[in-house]
Order: C-alpha cells, then sequence, then structure tokens
C-alpha cells in the first residue's frame, strides 16, 4: 500500500524509532550494555523474565518490520557526517544548558561551585569543534 508522503515520512520515523528501542532493549536484555561512568545496570530480570521480555522484543521487531513492508516505506538516507553534526549540536545544547547560570532553576550554587561546573562544562565545549571535521 502507497501512503501520501508525508504519512510516509512520519510512519518512517516512528518505524526508526522502534528499531532503535528495540535495539537498546535488546542490548540492555542481552547484558551486551557495559557499564560506563554515568550509569550502572543492575540485573533485576529472572532468567524466565528475561527470556519473555526478549520475546516481546523479538515479536514486536517482526510487527514494525511487518508494518514496514505492508506501507511500503523506505529507509531514511543519512550521510555520516549529518548524523555525527546533529549529535555535535545536541551535545553543545545539552552542555549549554549545563553552565550555571543556566542552572539557576535548581537552586542557588556558592561562587566555587558555579567555577568547577564552568571550568568543566566549558572544556566539553571546547572540545566539540574537533566532532566537525570541514
Amino acid at each position: 500500500m502507497r501512503l501520501p508522503d508525508n504519512h510516509r515520512r512520519s510512519l518512517s520515523a516512528t518505524a526508526q524509532v522502534m528499531e532503535d528501542t528495540l535495539d537498546q532493549l535488546e542490548d540492555l536484555l542481552n547484558r551486551n550494555r557495559p557499564d560506563r561512568i554515568s550509569e550502572r545496570v543492575h540485573a533485576s530480570y529472572t532468567p524466565g523474565k528475561r527470556r519473555a521480555l526478549l520475546e516481546a522484543v523479538s515479536a514486536l521487531r517482526r510487527a514494525n518490520e511487518a508494518m514496514f513492508q505492508a506501507l511500503e516505506l523506505e529507509p531514511r538516507r543519512v550521510d555520516e557526517s549529518q548524523v555525527v553534526e546533529a549529535m555535535r549540536s545536541y551535545l553543545w545544547t545539552v552542555l549549554e544548558d549545563s553552565r550555571p547560570h543556566a542552572l539557576t532553576g535548581y537552586g542557588e550554587l556558592s561562587p566555587a561551585e558555579q567555577t568547577v561546573i564552568e571550568r568543566h562544562v566549558v572544556a566539553m565545549l571546547q572540545l566539540l569543534p574537533r566532532l566537525s571535521v570541514k
């Protein structure tokens, strides 16, 4: 079934979000997600529950693929440079929102706290241009 272009783009985006999220869930449940400095994953499912969840992920993945094929959707084609630039821009926004003056809604910071936060955030902001290869 060939849908109008706007609908196809929207549903292709839905399929991509589904696929990305299911990949993350599968990695988590298969314990393919290493600990990071900002997150430690604690295994809390029994083997039986883990198997059931992985089966649900597989069923959702098959349903997503069926929708993609039935509606004749097409994969989005992007250059890796577009993806890197979008991620660099996202990181810039996150870091700018982490500067002391942007954190005032969370409460007061001492001048010393502001200085330490600003130093670390600015250091990362100064490294971001290295993600932009022209």
